[in-house]
């Protein structure tokens, strides 16, 4: 899978909203077996941005509807698509703050 299409998957998977609920429970163990062997294959942004959502989710700070509302229609192949969605994250779900 091209780095690219990983990335996008995995994104896609995060803030689908009823996969979400699937993949905290029964499909949990498939998904870190998958989390496990495609983000290592990614660039550390992508992979720091990945891991912030699933951090935001996983704390419940995060509603998977709002990241993909958040998503929808950008390009996350572009390195500054990135980089915007590591500040919002950092700036709406920093568990931090």
């Amino acid at each position: 899978m091209q780095q690219d299409g990983a990335f996008d998957d995995l994104l896609a998977q995060l803030s689908d909203g009823a996969r979400w609920k699937v993949l905290s429970g029964d499909g949990r163990a498939e998904f870190a077996e998958r989390l496990t062997r495609e983000i290592v294959e990614l660039e550390p942004r992508r992979r720091q941005a990945v891991i912030m959502c699933l951090f935001a989710l996983l704390a419940m700070n995060l509603d998977p509807d709002k990241l993909a509302v958040y998503l929808d229609g950008r390009d996350m192949s572009r390195d500054d698509e990135v980089e915007g969605l590591i500040t919002w994250l950092r700036e709406n779900y920093d568990p931090g703050r």
